[in-house]
């Protein structure tokens, strides 16, 4: 992914859920980061549900 696009989805999370912080899309980056074939398993599972 490109930085730009990444500054742009930092940007709309932030200010679609203001509650968000930087430390909590961090985590979330990590995470998928690290359950990336589980995360895409599950998506491909509920599309086909």
């Amino acid at each position: 992914m490109k930085l730009h696009q990444v500054f742009i989805q930092v940007i709309t999370s932030l200010l679609t859920y203001p509650s968000i912080s930087a430390s909590d899309l961090t985590n979330a980056w990590s995470y998928e980061e690290v359950y990336s074939n589980e995360i895409e398993a599950a998506i491909q599972k509920h599309q086909e549900a």
